[in-house]
């Protein structure tokens, strides 16, 4: 598949997703559109959606700040209070690096592509590494990137360079399942690495939000891994 071919699939899944906001578990407070959120009527079709989701949320427009430029829209200090808040707020933008190589010391987790079509989870487990990671210190909110298309495109370009069969993880800096009956971006992830190679994706999940993987044509190519608590 190329990537104009992918780029059309995620317009069209913007453009047509109806969220499904009772199945979150989740109401967000806030909503803050950060960079990129609206750049293609796709992509604010699928913001106006999400704002619908959620009537009693207040829509911030925040277009000059990244997704991680949150300074003054969280609590200073505390880093309970900061968390509280950022359970409650949800933030649409775009990833820079959507897939990469996770390569860190004192974990017993061995080196593994990750790849973020979200950020972070509301369930707020007590013993979560996700909660103790950099990028959530900084900006502990629930995150949507409506750039999928360069998700697609990074899994390609790393199937490519595959020799074998070689697993992309979901689910180190979110819940893989967590927001997507919101998303419904399994619905394109999975039918895209079905077609690859040798690239199978792993998602990593405390969710029961499976409804948008059941009639999927996964050819095996996709995981789903439960952890309980």
């Amino acid at each position: 598949m190329k990537a104009t071919d992918w780029t059309a699939r995620v317009r069209d899944h913007l453009a047509s997703y109806s969220p499904q906001a009772s199945r979150l578990g989740f109401e967000p407070d806030r909503i803050l559109l950060t960079r990129g959120a609206l750049d293609t009527p796709e992509r604010q079709v699928f913001a106006e959606r999400l704002d619908a989701a959620f009537p009693e949320a207040t829509l911030v427009d925040a277009r000059d700040r990244t997704h991680m430029q949150l300074r003054g829209l969280l609590p200073k200090g505390d880093d309970v209070a900061r968390r509280e808040v950022g359970r409650r707020t949800l933030v649409v933008g775009t990833i820079g690096q959507p897939l990469k190589m996770a390569r860190e010391t004192g974990v017993v987790c061995p080196d593994h592509l990750a790849a973020s079509p979200t950020a972070y989870c509301t369930y707020a487990c007590s013993y979560c590494y996700l909660a103790g990671s950099a990028s959530t210190l900084v900006a502990p909110v629930a995150k949507v990137f409506v750039n999928l298309e360069d998700v697609l495109e990074a899994i390609g370009r790393r199937d490519r360079r595959m020799k074998r069969p070689a697993s992309l993880y979901v689910g180190k800096l979110q819940d893989a399942l967590g927001l997507d009956p919101l998303t419904g971006f399994s619905r394109v992830l999975v039918p895209v690495v079905a077609t690859q190679q040798h690239a199978r994706l792993v998602l990593l999940t405390k969710s029961d939000a499976v409804d948008n993987l059941l009639d999927l044509d996964h050819r095996g190519h996709t995981i789903v891994t439960w952890s309980l608590n």
